[in-house]
């Protein structure tokens, strides 16, 4: 499955490395300058890999190549490697930020596969979880590397951790380590928990462990089976002669049980000395909001659980193994606001529940910012889920979400929009949904201030992403100023020939679309027809998805099935439709 050979009229750009290894982009003819971010990115990864695994590259070259229809996302093909278009190709003049910060990720992930998944390659698939997993975390690793400002771990845990909870705490969630019996179950493998959860996983062994101590344990355990097979229990083993910690005790409740534990805060007492906590642990099930579930499920945990604290210079850990137990946290008499905070760096693969008696705490860390952002991401994010299980009121959620109306971070903010996105979309249609709508607008317009329409002197990768992200939002939510600018931007480019960034061009596309008329639909769907980048025509395909005229929806349902759109980007449009609070019924009625 790691073997490829391509034919085809190609041509290819190339650097040789100076351990002498020749790296190559492979495009369709005329497209070969769009490889050299590729080509510079995958040097870089290739270096920082040679070194963390202690084992150089062991082939003479690495092509990475585009196959124009392709099903896969990207493909680990030993030295050489397949991706789709968007997946691989960045044009300098118009490409945004975010492609290509995709773009790296799905080379870097690729790339890991080089080593773990060919030069070790899995004894069976029920240990595919171990080969993807590592990839994912092991190509945000390089990333983190050579792109510091992209602050990558904090985009770890919105695209993997808490992806990968969302899907863990449901009833038909799978464990990581899944029996296969025959091909059909392969495919079923390849989902949230397989990469995201295992990653995080990961991510939380390394922490517990330290860097230092994983990498010396990924080292033995390449060295021990390089050219051959190996099982998960080998990298644990590995992993426990090196960090003399009972690895495999730890690790075989996160593989082999479904599900993630929500860790419940309760303060017992408060003196001038110390503070005493009640911790206990249980499942968290997104259908506990069904008081008839019928889940007494008594699952438990090894959880390496973390504390930071006001008064601490270093994070506490200790590892969990009961359903309760109290722990006691040291406080500095004179200080005035004493705080701390459970799961720092959300490196744990669990929820938090903080009880009442934290509210005003919460509001002290997040509005004056006394903890890192992907803390202050974590809160709220896990506040989001115990809402959704009715563990807390939705009025609980959205008092919380007011704390963060002057945050500044990108990321924090790319997530409370994901969530509020959410809630709107449970509350479309409903009573509610105009409150919903202008209580978005109120949290978005602060921000939006602070970042505008036009590129700034001061902007960085991360606040350009954010630009894009809170402008479309705005929109959405009926602010009636962005739509008016993203049209008459619009405009420009349409009647005089202005360019728009890249970096704003979906959100002008976008809004452009949700209140088009039919002639401007029409326009629309003809700047698909003439776009010759990839990353254009996906642009324009999300556009087509914004309507909330349910005819032109319906043209874009039946577009998407035509020879104009390729079979690996249908999904994207009827997914898009699905996402309309105007058109849930007409993507649902159009699958069927």
């Amino acid at each position: 499955y790691i073997l490829a050979i391509v034919i085809g009229e190609l041509e290819s750009i190339t650097h040789t490395t100076k351990e002498g290894t020749t790296i190559s982009i492979w495009t369709t003819k005329g497209n070969k300058n769009l490889g050299l971010f590729a080509l510079d990115t995958s040097t870089r990864i290739l270096d920082y890999m040679n070194k963390y695994f202690g084992i150089p590259y062991p082939l003479k070259k690495l092509d990475h190549i585009v196959i124009p229809d392709f099903a896969a996302g990207a493909m680990e093909n030993w030295g050489l490697i397949t991706y789709r278009e968007n997946a691989l190709l960045v044009d300098p003049d118009n490409s945004s930020v975010i492609t290509r910060q995709n773009v790296a990720a799905i080379i870097a992930h690729e790339m890991a596969h080089m080593w773990f998944g060919n030069l070790v390659t899995m004894h069976w698939w029920n240990d595919l979880w171990l080969n993807e997993s590592f990839a994912s975390w092991m190509g945000d690793k390089a990333i983190n590397d050579i792109f510091p400002e992209w602050d990558v771990w904090t985009n770890f845990v919105i695209d993997d951790t808490n992806v990968a909870l969302e899907l863990d705490g449901l009833a038909n969630s799978h464990p990581i380590e899944q029996e296969v019996n025959n091909p059909a179950e392969i495919g079923q493998l390849f989902d949230a928990i397989s990469y995201s959860k295992g990653a995080s996983i990961l991510r939380m062994l390394e922490a517990f462990l330290s860097p230092t101590i994983f990498q010396k344990g990924i080292k033995l355990y390449m060295k021990s089976h390089e050219y051959s097979n190996a099982q998960t229990t080998d990298l644990w083993y590995a992993l426990e002669i090196i960090s003399k910690k009972p690895v495999q005790d730890i690790m075989k409740d996160w593989t082999s049980q479904t599900g993630y534990p929500v860790i419940n805060i309760k303060l017992l007492s408060d003196t001038p000395t110390n503070i005493a906590l009640s911790i206990d642990q249980t499942p968290f099930r997104y259908n506990a909001i069904m008081k008839d579930n019928n889940d007494s499920s008594q699952q438990l945990w090894n959880i390496p659980l973390t504390i930071d604290s006001s008064i601490s210079s270093k994070i506490t850990a200790q590892l969990i193994s009961s359903d309760k137990t109290t722990i006691t946290l040291a406080k500095n008499e004179t200080q005035q606001a004493y705080w701390f905070k459970i799961n720092p760096q959300q490196t744990g693969f669990y929820r938090v529940n903080y009880d009442s008696s934290q509210i005003s705490m919460q509001e002290n860390i997040v509005t004056n910012k006394l903890i890192p952002p992907v803390d202050r991401l974590g809160i709220q994010n896990d506040a989001h889920a115990l809402c959704l299980n009715g563990t807390i009121s939705i009025t609980q959620l959205l008092e919380l979400l007011r704390f963060y109306k002057n945050e500044t971070n990108p990321h924090v903010w790319m997530n409370i929009s994901k969530n509020i996105d959410h809630l709107n979309l449970l509350l479309a249609n409903t009573p509610c949904s105009k409150s919903m709508e202008a209580f978005s607008r109120e949290m978005f317009s602060s921000i939006s201030e602070t970042l505008g329409w036009e590129p700034k002197e001061t902007d960085t990768d991360l606040s350009v992403i954010l630009r894009g992200n809170i402008l479309l939002r705005l929109g959405i939510y009926g602010d009636s100023k962005s739509v008016i600018r993203a049209k008459t931007i619009y405009s420009n480019f349409i009647n005089e020939n202005i360019p728009i960034n890249p970096d704003i061009r979906s959100v002008v596309y976008n809004l452009t679309a949700k209140e088009c008329s039919s002639s401007e639909y029409d326009e629309i769907l003809e700047l698909y027809s003439k776009a010759n980048l990839s990353e254009e025509r996906t642009r324009i395909l999300h556009a087509l998805t914004y309507p909330t005229n349910l005819n032109h929806l319906k043209k874009t349902l039946q577009f998407s099935l035509t020879k104009d759109v390729r079979q690996h980007d249908t999904i994207r449009i009827i997914l898009g439709v699905s996402r309309n609070t105007n058109s849930q019924s007409l993507a649902w009625d159009f699958i069927k």
